[in-house]
């Protein structure tokens, strides 16, 4: 059963295209063979928005995806090996949404978004 996709990234280090569904899903893509490699379930409601946090701003950890949800979450995820790594509560659910921007700034390692909530946050993040 397909779903709808509400957001796609590509990572261009890692030659992967990732988008994010309405059904809590992360999908990974080989886009050297065209494939689905990886899915994995990346929030408690719909995922909004998806940003890369370049490998020059991760202090040589490789380049990591930032994804936000529905449910007001913004997460880290680790593209090695497809794993979390942060958790943060960051907006407020308000007519059943909750993060819907997320962008990746500066080398001082910030991540700002927006949400439903009428609330934008700047966060800096422990990597």
């Amino acid at each position: 059963m397909l779903t709808q996709i509400n957001k796609i990234v590509i990572d261009p280090s890692s030659n992967l295209l990732i988008a994010g569904t309405e059904d809590l899903k992360l999908l990974f893509f080989d886009l050297n063979s065209q494939k689905l490699v990886k899915t994995v379930v990346g929030h408690t409601d719909a995922i909004s928005c998806l940003d890369i946090l370049p490998a020059k701003l991760t202090g040589g950890r490789g380049n990591l995806l930032v994804s936000g949800g529905h449910d007001g979450a913004v997460r880290v995820w680790d593209l090695n090996n497809f794993s979390l790594l942060y958790d943060l509560a960051a907006h407020r659910r308000k007519f059943d949404e909750g993060t819907l921007s997320i962008t990746c700034i500066g080398p001082s390692h910030f991540i700002a978004t927006g949400g439903a909530d009428s609330v934008i946050k700047v966060i800096q993040t422990c990597i």
